[in-house]
Order: structure tokens, then C-alpha cells, then sequence
């Protein structure tokens, strides 16, 4: 899927290297498998299927999209779907293998049915405003093969009351969890090395931010004048955890250390 000329512009200058998963790790449900669509329609796994085009279809009423060899999750049925979203690790559809690599921008957008997402192993991006606006999002299972959060992903998820952003993702792109009024806690990963603007904005509910680095994640700006992750409120009244002695780095940084409680962990 191309992406947005907007979002090549937002997360050009933390471009990565995205690596895919093993195939013999095991994900929250249990042993990757591969869902196989048998020529009558049937899967190995009991999922519904239906066709869309050529190279578009329903799984459980997820959209996904064959796209260079791979899988995207694009969408879902609007009059179908609803409650829990499990997207598979791969399909093997008409002889043909593929990953399910990512879940691709607005794919589940202002889908206010879901109430919980697992995501498989496979997946290496969440793109933008993949999840935003879904307002009975309670839970999110991210798996450690996911690299790069988007920006907007979980813009308005008012239901989720607390983020663990597994130890590989390097990038967090802007509003992020934009007006996520639910949210109390967050932990950040030793591996994140880049977070944007207003990443937590309208965060009001938001209690503690545990960061895991022992080097302050570079902020990066796309635009001027500056926009920190945090709202002025949010440095105020929000602990900050850091690492046993990372209290001095984070101290003497121009954004982190605008938070007026940093206690090590």
C-alpha cells in the first residue's frame, strides 16, 4: 500500500530497518500457524472467508491486501465485524504463501465495535491512525517483532488504561495516543531511541510514564515551532520512572527534564 505523501513526510527522517519475525516463536495464542484457504472457500482454521477482488479478501471480516508478496491488514467489514481482532501471521491463499507484515494506515479507523486487538508476530508496522477513533478499545496485544509505531495510531483509544510498548520499537511517531483520556500508565522500552510531538497530548488521566532507557529518547521535531510528547500539565503532575543512574541524564534534558518528579527504578 503507498503511503501518504503526509506520512512519508512524518517518519522520513526516522526511517529503520524493519526486520521480520522468526517463524518459530510463539505468539499470544499460541504457536504461529498459517491459516490455510482451501479452493471451496474453507479455512484450516475454521475463519469465514470471502473474496473482494483479485487481490483483496476477508478473514474474519478483516480486510487484507496482497501487496509485493506479503499481507497488509487494510480494513474490515463494516457490517460484519466486531469484538476482537486477531490478525493471523500468514495465509496461504490460492498456492501461494504470505506474511501478514503490517497493519496498514486507518485500518480499523473509527471502528468503535472493537473492543481488543491481537496481533501476531509477523507484523513489523502499525501505521497511522491504524486504531484511532476506535472508542471500545480496551486492550492491545503489540508483539516484541514490531518496530515502528506511526503516528495517530491510537489517537481518541479512550478505553486503554495502560500501554507496554514491547523492547523493539525504535520509533513512536506523533500523536500517538493523542487524547488517549483513559490512559494512567506507560512504559516506554529500553529500545525506543526516537518519540515525536504531542505523542501523549490530552493524556489527562495519565499517572506515571516509566521510561527504560538509560539515555532520554531524542525528540524529534518535524515542524516549528516545538511540540514536546507531553502536555505542560502532564510534566506537572505525571512521575517519571527512569533507570537506576539515568536520573542525572534525564534531568539535564531541555524535554525530560521538565517533568518535576523523575524518580530512578
Amino acid at each position: 500500500m503507498k503511503k501518504s505523501l503526509f506520512y512519508f513526510l512524518l517518519l522520513l527522517p526516522l526511517a529503520s530497518c524493519l526486520t521480520a519475525c522468526n517463524n518459530d516463536d510463539d505468539d499470544e495464542q499460541g504457536a504461529i500457524t498459517t491459516v490455510i484457504i482451501n479452493d471451496d472457500g474453507t479455512t484450516s482454521n475454521g475463519s469465514t472467508f470471502s473474496v473482494i477482488d483479485s487481490l483483496n479478501f476477508y478473514l474474519d471480516h478483516i480486510k487484507y491486501t496482497i501487496e509485493e508478496g506479503h499481507l497488509i491488514v487494510t480494513g474490515y467489514d463494516k457490517e460484519g465485524f466486531s469484538g476482537v481482532a486477531n490478525i493471523v501471521p500468514s495465509i496461504s491463499y490460492k498456492g501461494n504463501f504470505y506474511e501478514v507484515l503490517e497493519i496498514g494506515e486507518f485500518a480499523f479507523y473509527k471502528c468503535t465495535s472493537l473492543t481488543s486487538v491481537n496481533i501476531s508476530r509477523s507484523v513489523t508496522t502499525i501505521g497511522g491512525n491504524a486504531f484511532s477513533h476506535c472508542t471500545s478499545l480496551t486492550s492491545v496485544n503489540i508483539p516484541n517483532s514490531v518496530t515502528l509505531i506511526s503516528g495517530a495510531v491510537f489517537n481518541g483509544c479512550t478505553g486503554l488504561t495502560s500501554v507496554s510498548i514491547p523492547n523493539s520499537v525504535t520509533n513512536i511517531g506523533p500523536y500517538a495516543f493523542y487524547l488517549c483520556s483513559g490512559l494512567t500508565s506507560v512504559t516506554l522500552p529500553s529500545s525506543l531511541k526516537y518519540i515525536q510531538k504531542w505523542t501523549f497530548s490530552g493524556c489527562t488521566g495519565l499517572k506515571a510514564v516509566h521510561c527504560q532507557n538509560t539515555t532520554p529518547p531524542h525528540i524529534v521535531y518535524i515542524q516549528y515551532p516545538p511540540y514536546p510528547p507531553f502536555d505542560d500539565t502532564t510534566y506537572k503532575t505525571v512521575t517519571l520512572y527512569v533507570p537506576k543512574g539515568a536520573l542525572k541524564a534525564y534531568q539535564s534534558d531541555d524535554i525530560w527534564g521538565r517533568f518535576k518528579t523523575i524518580v530512578e527504578e
